[in-house]
């Protein structure tokens, strides 16, 4: 799932906002190459301990990679500036399973629940901007 946004907001204060979260989440500093191991949450209501792997974090992207017992999940935010105080965002999600059975079921699944995860997806990146526009920090 690929989605394209154009924020209202500067570069800078996009990359500091992804990395402050990104801090928050591992509780510790973040670069490209860092690994940490949290708790989740599945939608069944379970706890399950995930291994989080940061792929890039750098000015213009920050890329994450979450292996839950060899399923991975990715997600992707990618930016480039879009003029005066804009950002264009492009998040991407995508779930690689580590068997048969468990690809057949994402690919069924992304096909009858597309529009619902795409409604997910637009929901959370809501969140997201309506928390940029809240964050503040010193350059």
């Amino acid at each position: 799932m690929k989605i394209t946004r154009t924020l209202k907001t500067d570069e800078n204060k996009l990359y500091h906002f992804i990395y402050h979260l990104a801090y928050e989440d591992a509780g510790k500093t973040v670069e490209t190459g860092t690994t940490y191991k949290k708790m989740l949450t599945t939608m069944k209501g379970a706890k399950q301990k995930v291994k989080v792997t940061v792929d890039a974090m750098e000015h213009g992207q920050y890329h994450v990679t979450i292996d839950q017992d060899g399923n991975l999940y990715r997600m992707n935010y990618d930016w480039t500036p879009d003029g005066d105080n804009k950002v264009s965002l492009v998040y991407e999600e995508t779930v690689e399973m580590k068997d048969t059975k468990g690809k057949l079921n994402q690919k069924l699944s992304s096909l009858l629940m597309g529009r619902s995860v795409r409604n997910r997806v637009n929901t959370r990146l809501d969140a997201f901007e309506k928390a940029l526009e809240d964050f503040t920090w010193q350059d």
